[in-house]
C-alpha cells in the first residue's frame, strides 16, 4: 500500500517520470511540485509528460504525506515490523 512508499521513491512508478530521472533534478529531495531546476515539470510543461498523469502523481503524493505526518506513524510502523 501507500504506507509502503516514501515520497522519494514515488515519482518512480509513474511512467514517464523516468524521462526526467531523480538525479536530474537541481535538488535530490526534489518533489516534483514546484522547485526550481524540477525536471518532471520541465516535462509537464513542454507536454511529455500527461497532466492527467501528472495530477495524479499529485493526489497521491499529497496522500502519502498525510499517512507520514499522522502522529505515531514511526512507532505504528516500527510496531507492525516488529510484530510481523
Amino acid at each position: 500500500g501507500l504506507i509502503n512508499v516514501s515520497t522519494a521513491e514515488l515519482a518512480a512508478y509513474f511512467p514517464g517520470f523516468e524521462k526526467a530521472g531523480h538525479d536530474t533534478c537541481r535538488f535530490r529531495d526534489c518533489k516534483h511540485q514546484s522547485e526550481p531546476g524540477c525536471k518532471v515539470t520541465e516535462l509537464l510543461h513542454k507536454n511529455q509528460i500527461r497532466e492527467e498523469r501528472y495530477t495524479t502523481y499529485l493526489q497521491i503524493l499529497t496522500e502519502v504525506e498525510a499517512i507520514l505526518t499522522q502522529p505515531n506513524y514511526r512507532e505504528r510502523r516500527h510496531r507492525r515490523k516488529k510484530n510481523g
